[in-house]
């Protein structure tokens, strides 16, 4: 499932950091902490990825079991 964050212009991957856990993320930009919760289902944190795009932080999310986001 991905989801994207518009971004501050010329930000740069490495200024921000995303931490993904099987039920929650959390996601810091030049240090700051702009967005954090829980996550509806359960995911396969290796096999979940970030990247910046277009002035866009993307985040893909995969789920452990088929199914609806609820």
């Amino acid at each position: 499932m991905p989801a994207s964050l518009a971004c501050w212009a010329g930000l740069r991957g490495r200024q921000v950091q995303v931490t993904l856990n099987t039920k929650s993320i959390k996601v810091a930009v030049l240090g700051k902490m702009v967005a954090e919760g829980p996550i509806v289902a359960p995911i396969v944190v290796d096999e979940s990825t970030w990247e910046m795009a277009d002035g866009k932080l993307l985040i893909t999310l995969e789920k452990q079991e088929e199914g609806w986001w609820d």
